[in-house]
């Protein structure tokens, strides 16, 4: 998610039209994520598949930035988990930000009252966006990597198994997917178990090709657990992904995870970093509990 650069002036930009997406705006929505997401890549990797944006297409609400000649310059998502709105993205074309276009996507998507939630970008004006907006910033959230090869030895001492009705519970996410993004993305759901009772679960994916970023990792999407068993649930989905053919392993923990200093010791290198904002912090997942790879996780 990012609220960037300073290319251009409000004086500047054309007038712009802000509009619901329609189905024929994917294509545009996913140009302004990839040429947004790879600037400054030398070398950036080919398109890849926009299946997220379909799901929140589908799920919830998008809407674009358009000039006077209907071309497309941003977008803004959001879905709803009963009150909570959470801002999923806001993207601006590199040439086309700082330019208002961002303040007025925010404005057509976010509601005039009610509870807000998003995961802020590394650009500082990204948390200054959101906290003028009632959202504030809560908690650094991490992103790890691990080349399978690089990480220490690791055995957990809880058992992981295909996740039954009582992992699903678990997972905040698992009843709001209707089957769609983490099917088509290949998504495995686990529990753990510790002392014979289900402590945890996770939901793994496999390395994809569509993915532009990490296409080769096996990526911890989800956590959640009981207290006491956050750390091991993290370890033992990682431990998971270690004993796959993926050569890379990719997990998001909250700065006040248990797992955070554990991961690092093993190997792993933090690659990125987005800050939760929300206007209560009792709205999101207690993040000592629970990850998510993507939007932050609302409370159950």
């Amino acid at each position: 998610m990012t609220e960037p650069n300073e290319q251009t002036t409000l004086d500047a930009m054309p007038a712009i039209d802000v509009r619901s997406a329609t189905e024929a705006d994917l294509e545009a929505i996913y140009s302004i994520w990839y040429e947004t997401e790879t600037v400054g890549i030398a070398n950036p990797p080919p398109p890849g598949q926009d299946l997220w944006f379909r799901q929140v297409f589908r799920t919830g609400q998008l809407v674009v930035a358009s000039d006077g000649s209907g071309r497309p310059l941003g977008f803004a998502g959001a879905r709803r988990h009963g009150p909570l709105t959470v801002l999923t993205d806001l993207f601006v074309r590199p040439a086309a930000q700082s330019g208002g276009i961002g303040s007025a996507l925010l404005e057509a998507v976010l509601p005039r009252s009610g509870p807000l939630a998003t995961y802020a970008s590394t650009d500082p004006r990204a948390v200054a966006s959101y906290a003028r907006r009632g959202m504030m910033p809560r908690w650094p959230a991490y992103y790890l990597n691990a080349d399978r090869d690089r990480v220490g030895r690791l055995r957990p001492n809880v058992a992981v198994r295909p996740a039954g009705e009582e992992g699903l519970r678990f997972l905040t996410e698992a009843d709001d997917d209707g089957g769609g993004f983490w099917s088509l993305s290949g998504a495995v759901s686990l529990e753990v178990v510790a002392g014979g009772r289900v402590v945890g679960a996770a939901m793994i994916t496999a390395p994809s090709p569509g993915r532009l970023f990490r296409p080769d990792a096996a990526s911890v999407v989800e956590t959640s657990a009981l207290p006491g068993h956050a750390g091991e649930t993290v370890l033992a989905a990682v431990a998971w992904c270690l004993g796959t053919e993926s050569p890379m392993v990719s997990v998001q923990v909250a700065g006040t995870h248990e797992a955070l200093v554990p991961l690092l010791e093993l190997g792993f290198r933090i690659a990125d970093v987005d800050t939760a904002c929300a206007s209560d912090e009792r709205l999101l997942a207690d993040p000592a509990l629970t990850t998510s790879f993507g939007e932050p996780l609302p409370a159950r």
